[in-house]
């Protein structure tokens, strides 16, 4: 384990829920008919695509802290955050985990509509791998076994423990716990560390992209 690598991540987390939340435009105002229609577009993807549990969402937030997460992805570098969707009530939720202050530093479940809002992200996507019905009820049964312990973030990265995780590794431990051999999703290697990448997720073979979406 290299200390630089730990203290530089330490960093990025320690800010990124911060960050993750500023606009991209520098007045901070968007025109206000464009965002409607941005907002039906998302709308119609969502109801064109039906959400399901098991689906896994990346986007790109803003400023310093997500453009330096974004880097770890080695060969495609396009997310800098990821979670996965239970279909709750009819409702796509995201649980995810985000570093920063002490009420956000446990896993967090919101709708998928404000996970990925122009406010927390410059462009986003929705990737899906071939889950059984069976394998769906597990995944919703992990997120909410893990959203009732309240699971912290791992400021460590420390990807060979299950008592904290950041936000890929969630997603990683989840869906090969609910997907068995189905899904092996291997890990990149920075200063002789493993670790899990937003393109370790993507570029699998056994997850395909349903849709993606830019606000730019």
């Amino acid at each position: 384990m290299k200390p630089i690598i730990l203290v530089y991540l330490g960093s990025l987390s320690s800010s990124l829920f911060f960050f993750s939340s500023h606009s991209l435009s520098g007045s901070g105002f968007v025109n206000s008919a464009k965002q409607k229609i941005q907002a039906a577009e998302i709308n119609n993807l969502l109801k064109e695509n039906a959400i399901q549990s098991g689906d896994v969402v990346f986007r790109l937030g803003h400023g310093f802290i997500s453009e330096s997460m974004r880097k770890f992805s080695l060969k495609d570098p396009r997310y800098s955050h990821a979670g996965i969707i239970s279909v709750e009530n009819g409702k796509p939720m995201v649980y995810h985990l985000l570093g920063g202050e002490s009420s956000a530093s446990v896993i967090q479940k919101e709708l998928l509509q404000n996970f990925c809002s122009r406010y927390k992200a410059a462009s986003f996507a929705v990737y899906r791998s071939s889950l059984t019905d069976a394998q769906k009820k597990t995944v919703d049964s992990l997120n909410r076994f893990y959203f009732r312990i309240k699971l912290p973030y791992d400021s460590q990265f420390d990807l060979t423990t299950d008592s904290a995780m950041y936000c890929t590794e969630y997603v990683y431990k989840v869906l090969s716990k609910a997907g068995g051999k189905n899904i092996l999703i291997s890990s990149s290697i920075l200063s002789e560390r493993a670790y899990i990448a937003c393109d370790d997720i993507y570029l699998n073979p056994a997850i395909h992209k349903v849709f993606s979406f830019s606000y730019e």
